[in-house]
């Protein structure tokens, strides 16, 4: 994920960079344009959106937002723990709070919840966006088991496919190494889960 961030980051600023020197010197920048895989939004660089400045006002704005999504991604990431919801098993929260679309999003995603807008009893969690309610399991047991069954499924299917491919010799020779890594790092990722999920399917057997 780190990885994912840093190389999105560096595309973004090599993209504005191309555009800004773009006025100047357009046959080489549009040849760059065309020539990096990483690049290439729009079919040409000539015709793509100018880069719009922010002014520090509104970057100190975005900034302390942003900062405050990650205190309430972390706050419900250990409520669920503390409630012992797996990392992976999505949990309805209530928040009655002002948030943007783009917040909400990121937060669902991150934190593996989904925002309600019925209130209902649970676990409350404040912060400065804030207050969340960790809502109690409506599921009936059978319920629960039945979805980390299939979760536990799907799981075992990703980590044979990542073994096999890791097992092959023409793929592990032949595919660029950070292929390769990322297909070894997707591969830890899911045994770790497949681990959580059986332990906490076994607690309620």
């Amino acid at each position: 994920e780190d990885k994912t961030n840093t190389m999105s980051v560096l595309s973004f600023v090599f993209e504005t960079i191309l555009k800004l020197l773009h006025p100047f010197v357009p046959f080489i920048t549009e040849y760059i344009y065309q020539n990096m895989e990483f690049l290439g939004k729009d079919k040409f660089l000539m015709t793509s959106s100018f880069p719009k400045t922010m002014s520090v006002g509104a970057y100190k704005k975005s900034f302390f937002e942003e900062e405050q999504v990650i205190e309430a991604i972390k706050l419900l990431r250990n409520a669920k723990a503390e409630a012992k919801i797996a990392s992976n098993v999505r949990a309805e929260v209530y928040f009655s709070g002002d948030i943007s679309l783009s917040a909400k999003d990121e937060i669902e995603k991150l934190a593996t919840v989904s925002i309600v807008s019925a209130r209902g009893d649970g676990r409350v969690i404040m912060c400065k966006l804030g207050e969340f309610v960790l809502l109690s399991e409506k599921k009936d047991k059978a319920e629960i088991i039945f979805d980390l069954e299939k979760q536990i499924e799907k799981m075992n299917f990703e980590i044979e496919r990542s073994s096999k491919m890791l097992s092959n010799p023409r793929f592990v020779e032949k595919a660029p190494p950070a292929l390769v890594e990322e297909e070894k790092r997707k591969l830890e990722e899911n045994q770790t889960s497949l681990k959580s999920l059986k332990n906490k399917l076994n607690s309620l057997k």
